[in-house]
């Protein structure tokens, strides 16, 4: 999945003239400027406490958010003030349940089974 939003990134780059990306901390550890530049342009990542943390792992609920802010066009989708609780893991209150709640409204992501979605699980390449 996370390849699926470099590459949107990366066609979306080429609307996206002269704007300005962030600079984190740790830019120098960054090994796709571009991509990332993109990224945060478009709103689609924002870091953590003014770092990117390139060698970290990416979260479920992480990439939930990053494809929901894609898919709407740099914004939070609009879930309303009623955004269900699926899952038995994920916490009323999680800052990633409305990004969870969308991504499986929009059938891109499920959970791994026994009503859980583990919300802090790695990222996998499949």
């Amino acid at each position: 999945m996370l390849t699926l939003v470099l590459t949107l990134a990366m066609l979306l780059s080429v609307m996206v003239v002269g704007a300005g990306a962030a600079t984190f901390s740790d830019q120098d550890s960054i090994k796709n400027a571009q991509a990332v530049d993109v990224c945060t342009t478009l709103k689609i990542i924002d870091g953590i406490n003014g770092s990117f943390k390139p060698n970290d792992n990416v979260t479920r609920a992480q990439m939930c958010k990053m494809i929901c802010v894609a898919l709407n066009g740099g914004n939070n989708a609009n879930m309303g003030s009623n955004v269900g609780n699926t899952f038995n893991d994920v916490a009323t209150g999680y800052w990633g349940t409305p990004f969870i709640e969308y991504c499986v409204r929009e059938k891109v992501a499920a959970g791994i089974g026994g009503g859980n979605f583990d919300p802090e699980g790695n990222v996998t390449g499949s």
